[in-house]
């Protein structure tokens, strides 16, 4: 026991004071009200010697009599104890903010304090109910107190977590974020720093999950919370503590350094909390501050907001756009916060996202707010003022196909998909089968007939739930569009297709060619090759091709689909002499 923990202490006190202590620690509860209710008159210079006090009220090894006692008596039997042992905790606070503890003593009190702490924690619906023992008390004056006996480098290194210390935290952040706490919510943040400084704590996370909920969506939840109800707006003031409030939540939401198998359903999860736009309010808020905390937090945010961005760029993408994702890009400040992740975000996210409808139409509202700054100036790199003309030249060329799109001037008949008719119609003439939502035909008989001999009966189903397992994250619009931009650089570079397949027809002449269109680099490139090449990703499509005699044309489109860089590709069966019939993903 650290010496200043010592009853001996007591006797450095005035007469007076030295008596009323030792009733005190000897366990009158009368005179350690009284002391206690006179704490803030104590001549500072006295508070140390008032540490044995709290310290022995404090002894763990009063808690299973104060249990026994309550199941025998009840509250009232119990209630001076327990408030007594309360006010020991909010004294040691009281004692800790002018210094009066040496932090040599901080790993005993620790061990003193811990046990109340989950003492009148897991009993709080009894105390609760009474004027001592709010909730709001209870999680201010103990996240307080274990804050500042942890925050000691030597004293938390010998403390570790010990158990249920993040159920505890979990719970307290829950209840702090609803009362606004500002101090409450620093204090969390130490101990989610502490979580992840060194290396993922596995079962840490798992008991922080447990605190705030019990599944890992009502974790996200409250990391989400605690952004918005720190920085609810771009116009958010940013408080000199601002690091102290958001630095513990970054490496949560980082899935980059989580363990990999948590990884996917972390972010999923986040994604469907708001997190993109939490994440891009947040960080407009910070760029505006030249406090040093806001660039510590962008160094987090950042990386982390473009992490999520590329797990789903078509629709993440428009999101942050709408957040105002161009001016955290091209904000005058913080570059060196800023600039490592727009390399990225350029040439991953922004120009590959191009062939979604959904992200070019946020891009074409979003691009006029930059169109006057000095894009050189503000970049300050030449790799990056490259990637970003690159990409707005990009984007301008699609959004001339996107106002066609838009008016309806690029729609393009389909062909039946009954081979034996292959009739060529508007589309909206064909009615689309209901069960794979894939097929299209111009009248029922062509359908029953397709059914029967043409084999959708045994491919409906495959079709269906390749449907749900592969494109359903894109809306029907996303997956139209993609349509069209193949459509629209197969007429522009009819020509150069033709050549290509005349080369291959020499190299393969008994083989059934397919045609695919590499849409993730700026320049789409065009490869032909055998139909074989692809036959285990579209066994569907290739089969109808082959069956067609040469009514069809297997073309496919490479996208970026999300996942980090992940590729997809989309099947787009054409029949010949058309512009666009019918894909397999739409």
């Amino acid at each position: 026991m650290h010496p200043s923990l010592n009853i001996s202490e007591i006797s450095k006190l005035p007469t007076a004071l030295r008596m009323r202590a030792s009733a005190a620690a000897s366990g009158s509860h009368q005179e350690f009200a009284a002391l206690f209710n006179n704490l803030r008159k104590i001549d500072t210079e006295q508070l140390p010697f008032l540490l044995p006090v709290f310290y022995a009220t404090l002894s763990s090894a009063r808690i299973p009599s104060i249990l026994a006692t309550f199941d025998a008596s009840g509250w009232l039997s119990i209630k001076r104890s327990v408030v007594q042992g309360f006010n020991s905790i909010c004294g040691l606070l009281h004692l800790a903010r002018f210094k009066a503890i040496p932090p040599d003593a901080f790993i005993d009190l620790w061990k003193a304090v811990w046990p109340w702490v989950l003492f009148l924690h897991e009993y709080d619906e009894i105390l609760a109910g009474t004027e001592f023992f709010t909730a709001d008390k209870r999680f201010l004056s103990f996240m307080r107190l274990i804050r500042v006996l942890h925050d000691d480098e030597a004293a938390n290194r010998m403390i570790g977590s010990p158990p249920s210390l993040y159920v505890f935290v979990g719970r307290a952040w829950r209840h702090l974020l609803d009362i606004k706490s500002d101090i409450g919510l620093v204090d969390v943040s130490h101990f989610l720093r502490f979580l992840f400084e060194n290396e993922w704590n596995s079962a840490a996370f798992d008991d922080l999950i447990v605190g705030c909920g019990g599944t890992m969506m009502d974790l996200v939840t409250t990391v989400v919370l605690h952004i918005q109800r720190t920085l609810p707006s771009p116009n958010s003031p940013i408080t000199p503590h601002i690091g102290s409030h958001l630095l513990g939540v970054h490496r949560i939401i980082n899935c980059a350094v989580v363990p990999a198998e948590l990884g996917p359903p972390l972010q999923n999860a986040f994604l469907s909390c708001g997190i993109v736009t939490a994440l891009t309010t947040a960080s407009r808020a910070l760029c505006g501050s030249t406090d040093a905390g806001a660039v510590l937090v962008l160094k987090g945010f950042i990386p982390a907001l473009v992490d999520h961005i590329s797990a789903f760029p078509s629709t993440r993408l428009a999101e942050s756009l709408r957040a105002g994702l161009l001016d955290v890009v091209f904000t005058s400040q913080h570059r060196e916060a800023i600039s490592p992740s727009l390399t990225g975000l350029f040439e991953h996210i922004l120009l590959p996202a191009t062939v979604y409808h959904s992200a070019l139409s946020q891009l074409q509202a979003s691009l006029p707010q930059v169109r006057s700054l000095d894009v050189a100036t503000v970049l300050s790199n030449a790799r990056l003022v490259a990637l970003w003309k690159n990409f707005v030249n990009v984007a301008e060329n699609r959004f001339r196909i996107l106002n066609e799109y838009n008016k309806g001037t690029l729609t393009a008949p389909r062909g039946c998909d009954d081979l034996e008719c292959a009739k060529i119609c508007p589309k909206q003439d064909l009615k689309r089968c209901s069960g794979c939502l894939t097929t299209y035909y111009c009248s029922e008989t062509c359908q029953t007939n397709d059914w029967k001999r043409g084999g959708h009966r045994e491919t409906c189903g495959r079709l269906s739930m390749r449907r749900k397992e592969l494109y359903s994250r894109n809306s029907t619009r996303d997956r139209s569009f993609l349509r069209t931009l193949l459509s629209h650089e197969r007429t522009r570079r009819r020509e150069e297709i033709a050549q290509k397949h005349l080369a291959e027809m020499r190299l393969s002449p008994d083989e059934i060619l397919c045609t695919v269109f590499d849409f993730t680099i700026p320049t789409p490139e065009i490869i032909v090759g055998p139909l074989e090449c692809i036959s285990s990703l579209f066994e569907f499509e290739v089969e109808r091709a082959a069956k067609s005699h040469g009514q069809m044309e297997l073309h496919a489109m490479k996208v970026l689909y999300g996942n980090h860089g992940m590729v997809c590709v989309w099947p787009f069966l054409l029949h010949v002499g058309t512009m666009d019939t019918i894909d397999g993903g739409s």
